[in-house]
């Protein structure tokens, strides 16, 4: 019976160990848990107690200075500001009051009257907080831990003003007190060696400390911001000290002592819980007595009852484990868990016995089958430690089958690093899902050079369908895959330059795009064109032009980052992808590349000077397809080429494709026809007298569906499109108009209206503006033609006979934009214009950019020189109206005087300006 009732071993390690011994234990640890609660919120009560204590003693130490100082304010000496006598009071005052270090007197503008301590000249105290706030409040005022000027010794002042007897402040009498003797108070207290007093001022630098003060005086308090947080929770709390130790604080802050001073005191949290831990370490010393001898016992018992029937089953085990097939625990006919143990045993070692006897049988065939077929095989077991690897994997490698077997997974280390965690993933879903295994990467031979794979594997299993290793074959593809690789990259880069082609720089710009979008990053596209790359093919043929474009890769490389994308996109055309740049940032690459052009190409002896034109679009501004942004670089290059600008940003209004061109396009000539075009007037003021001179006719479109149209979207489509014809004669006769208008009101208003290339070309240009002139009976001088410096330069014969011709008739002409373009100097001279306008771009820095100044000074010298008049536009601040004016500028117009407005509202604005 007794046999039976601890056959089993849980019955046996239950009743003779845990069922006495853990109730008790649990008990225990519950009584010390509630002990330890108690004396915490004990001592936290008393740590308030005992701040709250302190503090009121400091509050009537502070208490007694207030006191002094009011006797001290009254004294007569003082009040009438007797320096001497109240020296002589202070220093005899000082030795009778040991607690202070200094007292004296500061007259109301911070100079020091008088002080106990001999002084030197009139310090003044003027910056001190407490003086100015008690000459404020006209009460006691305490200054923060400071260090006095006069004794050099860390202090608390108090100041309390000094009332005349008229009741005005004369000044304040102040008095140190020394935070020493304070200190000196603190160690007085009898306070244990653990526990902390601490007195703070309102920024936390302390001035009383129990312990150790001298360590402490004048230093920030570390723990001070959870002090705060202790006061702003009731003045109980618990926080760390500067060893990371808790510590329980009473926090108070000290009343009516005219500044803001805390209390605070300090003990380690572990002096709440020692009787509780004192009572909880003797229950447990009786507990671990008790739980000795059960152990004893449950040893003296296992020992007889089972540890030795389970040593049977440990050296069974361990002869399995050495080798030995046939070992058997010998015990399938003991009763109870042993029994049931050891009956398992047997059986699994019988098992295993079989299995390996299979397994060998099993390679002794694979070895002859897999050793003579070209591919090589390999078995591992399903915790990927390679079993068997074939002399073909040997020789593949370089590696020994010993090495492959040497630990588990030895062949992952083989695999390359950028593959490894792929095909890592890809072999666990192949022994999850039990799917064939089938994959291409890379591994390392014995001497390190790269090797790809094709790897192809299945799960083997027993007769009972249980899976039990692991078999596959390597293949040596690397060959194909070089092949694979050479033909990628001869589908993705050009032939000629070996550059990435169009194909790929597409993909890496929608790539990139999708970079862009995801991270919030802009991008640019540069798409360049050479300049004279065609005089090279044509002049010397095309191999020297073969030779130019193969150098253009490798001098670009040279100046951009390793992230830009240089691609060939045919002929002579070059594109620059740039991750992350603005549209500041592709300036400063076409700068830069532009500027690596210029340096002359060799070519086998042939010395070669190219340019290029470069067309700037920008993600998500300019699209945000890979497409999209292709077409609008083009647009911008095309723009770029035909201004000669070196680069040009996609803009929109330039796009011949874009959707607002088109329509603006189809809108232009009926917007001429049905009235939607409207004038607006700038005036020109004469510098020297302050009167208006003339206006300007400035043309605007009001869109019906697009709004106001700015002159610089619609005029380039006028040009291009054969309208400027029609819309400047549109101007003219609106402008002639009224113009006539302000004549018949008695208003002589000189109208100046501008001309583009086209009009300069239209042979019917001198006889139209003649008719004009009849038509609306307008005199000739009434009206000025303002052309650019490049429409002149563009047919300078064709330029002097339309000037001239209408210029012997009276009309007037000047030349606007002056300064940008490039006119010749000897044909300026003959050209019959009346003045000469200077650009804005040179007016609008003239008060920072000296150089500025010089190119606005010389064109006004060189226009008087050839007997013109000089406009200057753009003039938007009255100092630049005034630097003009000193430099001789005839007139001027801009945003200063007045902004374009309409005809109607041009009269009140010219009667508004007469009248300052």
């Amino acid at each position: 019976m007794i046999r039976l009732l601890f056959s089993s071993l849980r019955a046996r390690l239950l009743c003779l160990v845990f069922l006495a011994i853990v109730p008790s234990v649990a008990l225990a640890l519950y009584t010390a848990s509630e002990q330890r609660r108690i004396a915490l919120v004990e001592l936290q009560d008393d740590t308030l107690r005992l701040a709250r204590l302190a503090a009121s003693h400091q509050e009537q130490v502070f208490e007694g200075a207030h006191q002094l100082l009011v006797a001290l304010s009254r004294v007569p000496e003082i009040r009438r500001g007797d320096a001497a006598a109240c020296s002589r009071l202070f220093a005899e005052l000082v030795k009778a009051y040991p607690y202070y270090i200094t007292f004296g007197v500061a007259k109301a503008n911070g100079d020091l009257l008088c002080n106990s301590v001999p002084i030197k000249g009139s310090p003044n105290v003027a910056d001190r907080n407490y003086i100015q706030r008690a000459l404020r409040t006209r009460a006691l005022a305490a200054s923060d831990y400071q260090v006095g000027r006069i004794t050099g010794k860390p202090s608390v002042n108090f100041a309390y003003p000094v009332l005349d007897d008229a009741g005005q402040i004369g000044g304040v009498v102040v008095a140190a007190l020394d935070l020493s003797r304070l200190n000196e108070m603190a160690k007085q207290a009898e306070l244990s060696s653990a526990t902390t007093l601490t007195m703070t001022d309102r920024n936390g630098f302390v001035l009383v400390r129990y312990p150790e003060p001298e360590k402490w005086i004048g230093r920030p308090l570390p723990e001070w911001k959870s002090l705060q947080a202790i006061l702003s929770q009731g003045g109980r709390g618990e926080a760390s000290d500067p060893a990371g130790l808790p510590i329980l604080f009473g926090v108070t802050p000290l009343a009516g002592v005219g500044g803001e001073f805390y209390l605070s005191v300090g003990v380690p949290k572990k002096m709440a819980f020692a009787d509780a831990d004192r009572i909880l370490a003797r229950n447990l010393l009786v507990m671990e007595l008790v739980g000795l001898l059960g152990v004893a016992t449950a040893l003296i018992g296992g020992d007889r009852l089972i540890l030795r029937r389970f040593n049977r089953l440990v050296q069974a085990t361990a002869r399995l484990a050495d080798g030995d097939l046939g070992a058997r625990a010998g015990q399938a006919d003991e009763p109870g868990e042993i029994g049931q143990l050891s009956r398992a045993f047997d059986e699994m070692a019988q098992r295993l016995q079989l299995q390996v006897k299979q397994l060998k049988e099993a390679e002794a065939r694979y070895r002859a089958l897999v050793e003579n077929i070209p591919a090589g095989t390999f078995v591992t077991s399903l915790d990927e430690r390679v079993l068997y690897v074939s002399p073909q994997i040997e020789r593949m490698f370089g590696i020994p089958g010993s090495a492959w077997m040497s630990e588990p997974r030895y062949w992952v280390k083989q695999i390359d690093p950028s593959d490894r965690e792929r095909v890592v993933a890809e072999l666990e879903r192949f022994k999850e899902n039990s799917e064939p295994f089938t994959s291409d990467y890379r591994m390392r031979t014995a001497s390190g050079a790269p090797l790809w794979v094709h790897a192809e594997a299945v799960i083997v299993r027993d007769e009972s369908g249980r899976p039990y290793c692991i078999q596959g074959i390597l293949l040596d593809i690397t060959d194909r895959k070089q092949e694979a690789a050479l033909l990628e990259h001869q589908a993705l880069h050009d032939a000629l330059t070996d550059l990435p082609n169009r194909t790929l720089l597409r993909d890496r710009l929608q790539q990139a795009i999708l970079s862009g979008k995801r991270d919030r990053k802009p991008l640019a596209l540069l798409i360049m064109d050479l300049d004279r790359f065609k005089e090279v093919n044509d002049t010397l043929g095309h191999h020297y032009g073969d030779l130019l474009l193969r150098q253009i890769g490798p001098r670009l490389t040279e100046i951009l980052r390793a992230t830009t994308t240089i691609s060939r996109l045919g002929g002579d055309e070059f594109a620059l992808l740039l991750p992350g740049a603005d549209a500041e940032g592709a300036t400063v690459v076409v700068h830069k590349v532009l500027k690596a052009l210029e340096c002359p190409f060799s070519l086998e002896g042939q010395i070669v000077d190219i340019g290029g034109s470069i067309g700037i679009a920008l993600f998500p501004d300019h699209g945000a397809d890979a497409d999209l942004l292709l077409q609008h670089a083009d647009v911008a290059m095309y723009a770029a080429k035909q201004s000669g600008s070196g680069y040009s940003v996609y803009a929109s209004e330039r796009d011949p494709h874009s959707a607002r061109r088109l329509a603006l396009s189809a809108g232009l000539r009926q917007a001429i026809q049905e009235g939607q075009l409207f004038l607006l007037y700038q005036p020109k003021i004469d510098l020297k007298t302050g009167d208006m001179i003339g206006v300007e006719a400035l043309v605007r479109w009001k869109h019906p569906e697009l709004g106001i149209v700015p002159p610089d979207q619609f005029i380039p489509l006028a040009e291009q499109t054969g309208l400027i014809r029609p819309l400047t004669l549109w101007v003219l006769n609106a402008a002639l108009a009224q113009c006539r208008t302000w004549r018949d009101e008695g208003q002589e208003i000189r109208v100046a209206v501008n001309l583009s290339t086209r009009n300069l070309q239209d042979p019917q240009l001198s006889e139209q503006v003649l008719n004009a002139l009849r038509t609306h009976g307008v005199p000739p001088d009434f009206l000025e033609l303002e052309i650019t410096e490049s429409i002149l330069m563009a047919d300078p014969p064709r330029a002097m006979e339309i000037l001239s011709g209408l210029n012997e008739k009276g009309v007037r002409f000047s030349i606007d934009d002056f300064g940008v373009g490039y006119s010749s100097l000897g044909y300026l001279k003959r050209l019959p214009v009346s003045a000469i306008k200077i650009d804005r771009s040179f007016v609008k820095n003239m008060v920072t950019d000296e150089e500025d100044v010089t190119i606005v000074r010389s064109t006004i010298d060189l226009a008087h020189n050839l007997g013109r008049k000089v406009i200057a536009e753009g003039v938007e601040t009255g100092e630049i109206r005034g630097r003009l004016a000193s430099l001789g500028c005839d007139a001027a117009q801009g945003y200063f005087f007045s902004r374009p407005v309409p005809a109607a509202n041009l009269l009140r604005w010219q009667e508004a300006f007469r009248k300052g």
